[in-house]
């Protein structure tokens, strides 16, 4: 019974390659040159489903191809043509599948969604040429390359409005694109890190070692807006909080990029004097300060000009 079988099924893929093989009704049958290195005996002639124009397709002995012959339906020309369109199509679909999971890393990393645009080549040229902006790109540049072990930075200016926030959005969102999402960055202001621990003491939500584990987790945390003295006052509890954050990241050797508009003894109230110097160690030298006019000035001067 089973030689029965196989025999069946033997004779069966016979005749389906002899089916493959016939013409079509109205098609010509046109008989090959006899060249006894062919395996094709004849070619079929066809009509391009595409642009009409006529074609010949070869008939072969052999069953698979054969049935690939069978399924042409297009000139050279029409097919070369649907298969750049389908390459088209294919990146297109992929340019979206890539922009969706950028957006995402970007929402979840807390970014303003006002800047998720923003890249050090559309930054205004006048904050671009600052030095301290060159030496940001390069060091996120060097995150990239050395898989986010880079040193911890500190991004400070005497003055609000000079271009600060932009320039650390502009670091995280390279950093996002390049690595389609698959690293992990983290954006929060000191002032809204102070009322999001505060608001898990109610029981609802994250608890505080969720933000904390979340936080100390990325692979990159930037840290803004720090000693903004009209939203978050020095006390024990912020000096707790920034402690036990960067001391987490400390022990992890992963980085810190924290902005803020003071310095010396006025952080040191802040962070607390411990918690200073140690963000400090995992800085070195990486101390970048942004001087010039503020986004007022800029526009004014713009204005008047």
């Amino acid at each position: 019974e089973q030689d029965q079988d196989a025999e069946e099924r033997r004779q069966s893929l016979l005749d389906r390659a002899l089916t493959i093989g016939a013409p079509r009704r109205g098609e010509r049958r046109k008989e090959s040159s006899g060249d006894p290195t062919s395996r094709s005996s004849s070619t079929l002639r066809r009509s391009c489903e595409r642009c009409g124009a006529s074609f010949e397709v070869m008939e072969a002995s052999n069953i698979f191809a054969a049935r690939v012959a069978q399924l042409r339906r297009y000139c050279r020309a029409c097919s070369n043509l649907l298969a750049e369109e389908a390459d088209r199509q294919e990146e297109q679909e992929r340019r979206i599948e890539f922009l969706a999971r950028v957006k995402s890393a970007k929402v979840r990393a807390g970014l303003p969604s006002r800047l998720y645009d923003l890249s050090f080549e559309t930054l205004p040229e006048e904050l671009r040429a600052k030095p301290a902006c060159v030496k940001i790109e390069a060091w996120t540049e060097e995150f990239l390359r050395d898989e986010g072990t880079a040193r911890s930075g500190f991004l400070y200016s005497a003055r609000p409005g000079v271009g600060k926030t932009s320039m650390v959005v502009a670091a995280a969102n390279a950093i996002i694109e390049a690595t389609q999402g698959a690293w992990s960055v983290a954006y929060e202001t000191g002032p809204s890190l102070g009322v999001r621990i505060r608001s898990t003491y109610n029981g609802s939500g994250e608890n505080e070692d969720q933000v904390y584990e979340r936080l100390a987790g990325v692979r990159l945390l930037i840290l803004d807006d720090i000693g903004d003295q009209s939203r978050e006052k020095p006390s024990e509890a912020t000096q707790r909080m920034y402690f036990t954050l960067i001391d987490e990241r400390y022990k992890s050797g992963r980085p810190i990029i924290m902005v803020s508009n003071v310095r010396g003894a006025a952080m040191a109230d802040v962070l607390g004097q411990y918690t200073k110097d140690r963000f400090a160690e995992m800085c070195g030298n990486k101390v970048w300060v942004v001087t010039g006019m503020t986004r007022e000035e800029r526009l004014e001067k713009r204005g008047g000009a």
